[in-house]
Order: structure tokens, then C-alpha cells, then sequence
């Protein structure tokens, strides 16, 4: 018989570990990137439980604010495509809180057009990060532009085979 667990205590081990790790690389864009996204994962597993999911995304958009920021505070360090994976990831957790406002009377409007905003510069940085095409035609979705969704989802296919099972789940959850 399998043993019901919390997957809370893991959230608090894995961000104690990542916080550490940030303390010894600020400057480094992906322990920021992967702390936002613990902390978004965190807020959606409170979410599933009718819980109010609000503090977890607003501390997992500072980790990805911040780790958008990057290193760019630092002399000798510039813009890399070590930056990517923040703004995709701040673009999935901005879709995520667009949802939630949706889903209980607010304005979803404002987290859509910047989690666009952060999906046309990674795209503009990088038009073969498939991931990004991939959270972008949620986004379209979520908009109600089904051809131009269908157009991401195909796009992101093509450059990454492996995501075609996860975005075929995103695309009919949302018909």
C-alpha cells in the first residue's frame, strides 16, 4: 500500500536547497529561475486544494524577476540565453495567476499582455526555444486565438518531439 505523503515537506526541502545555492551564485539566472518555479508549483498544488494560492505566486515572481536580472549587476556580465528560461518561466507563472483572477472574478488582462511581453523576448532572443512557443500558444488559448495557438503548438512539435504529449494534454484541456 502506497504511503500518503505531504508534498509540502518536499517544497520546503527543495527551496531550502535552491536557497542555498543562490547564496553561494547570485548572479546566476537558473537557481532564480528554478526557485520561481518550485515556488509557482507550490501555489498550484494550493490552488488544487482550494487554497489561496496568491503568496507563492507573488514570491515566485520575484525569484523570476530576479532572475531575469540575471547577472546583468555585475560587472563583465551580460545578457546570455541563460536568460531565457526566467522570462519563459515568469510567462508560465504570469498565465497561471491570469487563470486564477480569471477563475475568481479578477482581471486576468494585465498578467496576459506581460507574460507576452516576456514571451516576445525570449522568442526574439531565441525563435528555436520551443518551450516558449509552447507556453505561448497557451496563452493564445487562454485569449481564445485557436489558430494562431495551433500555430505555437505546432511550431514548438517541430523543434522539440518530446512535448508533443504535454502540450496535446494543454491544447484539449482548454477546447
Amino acid at each position: 500500500m502506497a504511503r500518503k505523503e505531504d508534498p509540502t515537506a518536499d517544497f520546503e526541502a527543495a527551496e531550502k536547497h535552491l536557497t542555498a545555492g543562490i547564496r553561494l551564485a547570485p548572479a546566476f539566472s537558473v537557481g532564480w529561475r528554478d526557485r520561481g518555479t518550485l515556488r509557482m508549483m507550490r501555489g498550484l498544488h494550493k490552488k488544487g486544494l482550494g487554497q489561496d494560492p496568491r503568496e507563492d505566486f507573488a514570491a515566485a515572481q520575484q525569484d523570476f524577476d530576479r532572475g531575469v536580472l540575471g547577472g546583468r549587476e555585475y560587472p563583465g556580465r551580460g545578457l546570455s540565453s541563460e536568460f531565457l528560461r526566467p522570462w519563459v518561466g515568469r510567462a508560465r507563472l504570469r498565465l497561471e495567476r491570469a487563470a486564477w483572477a480569471s477563475e475568481s472574478g479578477g482581471d486576468p488582462a494585465p498578467d496576459r499582455a506581460a507574460a507576452d511581453e516576456d514571451l516576445e523576448r525570449a522568442i526574439a532572443f531565441n525563435p528555436r526555444d520551443a518551450e516558449a512557443f509552447a507556453v505561448r500558444g497557451r496563452l493564445r488559448l487562454q485569449r481564445g486565438q485557436k489558430q494562431e495557438a495551433l500555430q505555437d503548438f505546432a511550431r514548438a512539435v517541430e523543434l522539440n518531439p518530446h512535448l508533443e504529449p504535454r502540450i496535446a494534454r494543454d491544447r484539449d484541456a482548454r477546447r
